[in-house]
């Protein structure tokens, strides 16, 4: 087990028409599309809508800048945020919680994340996750490390329900999923995202 820090938010990169929208002179940073109840994100006062633009002193330049930067600093830390709302930048301090990271395999249906190391991590579904998605099976992305996952446009935040037509109902069925793939043998994922479904195709 790997201790790192967590903020606790779902984020995703913003689009020039979503900049647009909130009067962003360009995308830059990262949208947050989810913020975990009890987390030091809403401890911080971060909402959903919010753009993260700076964290600890650096520019955030996009989504997948921001959890190598948080990965690096110790839980229980005093952290500064930048995020851009409303038109303004606004400052905020938090405390980061701990995230129990699984570096190998899923061992026990109690451990919260497994990262399987195909580009991307997931975690269980939480209340507001459920909530949110309307899914009470599954597992949800939390973090994407690889360009082709990104460009096959697997998001933050999605609901994987299947992988290679296997129904995927939490963190144990995911993990057993992914050892059964054989090599070179594509991803194929169903997932909830937004509010349709929708399938990935990952090319490994």
């Amino acid at each position: 087990m790997v201790k790192r820090g967590l903020v606790g938010v779902g984020i995703e990169n913003v689009t020039q028409k979503m900049a647009d929208y909130m009067a962003m002179k360009t995308p830059k940073g990262a949208l947050v599309n989810q913020v975990s109840e009890g987390s030091a994100a809403e401890k911080a006062g971060i909402k959903v809508g919010d753009v993260i633009i700076r964290f600890n002193g650096q520019d955030i330049s996009t989504a997948e800048t921001l959890p190598p930067i948080v990965g690096l600093v110790q839980p229980n830390t005093k952290v500064n945020l930048e995020v851009f709302r409303d038109g303004k930048v606004k400052r905020l301090t938090t405390e980061l919680d701990a995230l129990d990271e699984t570096v190998a395999g899923l061992d026990s249906e109690d451990q919260d994340s497994v990262q399987a190391g195909i580009g991307f991590s997931v975690s269980k579904l939480s209340e507001q996750d459920k909530n949110r998605t309307g899914e009470d099976k599954g597992v949800i992305v939390s973090d994407i490390s690889d360009r082709e996952v990104q460009r096959a446009q697997l998001r933050v935040g999605d609901v994987i329900k299947e992988v290679n037509k296997q129904p995927i109902e939490n963190l144990s069925d995911f993990s057993d999923a992914i050892d059964a793939l054989k090599e070179g043998q594509p991803l194929v994922l169903l997932v909830k995202q937004g509010p349709a479904n929708r399938f990935i195709v990952i090319e490994r």
